[in-house]
């Protein structure tokens, strides 16, 4: 699978996960998890991956745009999870607040 996801991946646009399924002969799925798993452990490797509003694509000049966006939801989970933490302290948890 992962050679011919960067094959797909390798294409001059952006390629919707639901298309790539369909280019793998996946059956659809509702999470397209497996397909996911394989782009971050591409990733891991340091494969650009760049995913987008259109899809995902291999392309080095706009991956900076993906890292940011990562860099920016990463660090609102930890402001909410902060967040959480601090009101469950004060309350005891499981009961409304």
């Amino acid at each position: 699978m992962t050679e011919r996801l960067l094959e797909i991946l390798s294409a001059n646009v952006p390629i919707h996960i639901v298309r790539i399924e369909e280019m793998l002969g996946h059956a659809p799925t509702k999470d397209q998890r497996e397909i996911r798993r394989e782009i971050k452990r591409l990733r891991l490797l340091g494969w650009p991956i760049y995913s987008g509003p259109d899809g995902y694509q291999l392309d080095g000049t706009k991956v900076t745009e993906t890292i940011a966006s990562m860099r920016r939801r990463a660090k609102d989970m930890i402001n909410t999870a902060n967040i959480l933490e601090t009101l469950t302290a004060k309350h005891q948890i499981g009961l409304p607040l």
